[in-house]
């Protein structure tokens, strides 16, 4: 960050009176809550919402009067960064809410803190508002897994021999293609593990190469392995082998 010279700008002035008068609030609303003051029901689970909110936004006002307080000091504060300090305590706290219902209903997800009680939910809301960063990577990972997709390796096809096509001769051309990036690419015969060949790049995502084969007529499988976009992929032909 340049430098601002001795000055303080007008503008951390106001950003540490929101994030202090975010911090007090955040501090008062917990106890007018535990108190019934501020919330008469019967279902403890509101007031414990509360408490999410609350100590999540206070962890993300802490969390930015230390940066803030940190580059005033370095004389290295920047105001494009503003929009950071503003929405730090309304994004903690939404964060601190949130990680109070992943803990909730996931048990050990968010950290395996204890969600039962008023101290374990300001633990748990305080430490994700300070580290809002880490609790979004966190919710990533955890959308990833619940939402988990197949990685599907780009399609492999054999365009020559095609299905149930006669072939004879010492060599038999086969030829392949696929769309993706590819590392080795190799034609064999699974009735015949000695005959194998590397098929070379022809072009337009084509594979190239002669498998030889021998033995008496019959079926044969035409096997073609290549190793695409870091996947293994496998095809098949089946062919009738007239020597």
């Amino acid at each position: 960050m340049g430098s601002n010279g001795s000055k303080v700008p007008r503008v951390v002035w106001w950003i540490a009176v929101v994030l202090s008068a975010s911090a007090i609030v955040s501090l008062v609303v917990p106890l007018l809550a535990r108190s019934g003051i501020l919330f008469r029901v019967g279902d403890p689970l509101l007031v414990h919402c509360v408490y999410a909110l609350c100590m999540g936004a206070l962890g993300g006002c802490v969390n930015a009067g230390m940066a803030l307080a940190k580059h005033i000091a370095a004389k290295d504060f920047k105001a494009e960064w503003n929009l950071w300090y503003f929405s730090k305590p309304p994004l903690a706290a939404i964060l601190g809410l949130v990680s109070f219902i992943l803990a909730k209903g996931f048990g050990t997800a968010m950290g395996g803190m204890n969600v039962n009680n008023a101290f374990g939910i300001a633990a748990l809301a305080f430490v994700a508002g300070f580290a809002t960063e880490r609790v979004v990577h966190k919710v990533e990972d955890l959308s990833k897994t619940l939402f988990a997709t197949k990685d599907k390796t780009p399609p492999l096809a054999i365009l020559e021999p095609f299905q149930g096509k006669t072939v004879g001769g010492k060599n038999v051309l086969v030829v392949a293609q696929t769309n993706g990036n590819v590392s080795y690419m190799s034609a064999s015969c699974k009735e015949q593990p000695d005959a194998a060949a590397a098929l070379a790049e022809t072009g337009e995502g084509r594979y190239r190469g002669e498998v030889p084969l021998s033995g008496a007529a019959g079926e044969r499988t035409v096997h073609v392995t290549g190793v695409i976009d870091g996947k293994t992929a496998h095809v098949e032909m089946k062919v009738t082998y007239a020597p």
